[in-house]
């Protein structure tokens, strides 16, 4: 998945966590789609813009980024 993917749904997800005001500490989405490429993400922001992207339930090593 591109970082542009990532960065526009990420930027959705603050979007409504906007909407919902401070009593929303997080956001995440997820999707479970075998056969497609990645076949599973998850994308998690806080409050802060601090946000985690990862390409299966267990990854180890979850990419790291913080919106403006």
């Amino acid at each position: 998945m591109s970082r542009r993917v990532v960065a526009a749904v990420a930027g959705f997800l603050l979007a409504g966590a906007a909407a919902w005001g401070d009593s929303a500490p997080r956001i995440s989405y997820s999707k479970s789609f075998p056969g497609s490429v990645p076949a599973y993400i998850e994308i998690n922001v806080d409050r802060t813009g601090a946000g985690e992207y990862k390409e299966a339930p267990d990854d180890d090593r979850p990419l790291q980024f913080r919106l403006s």
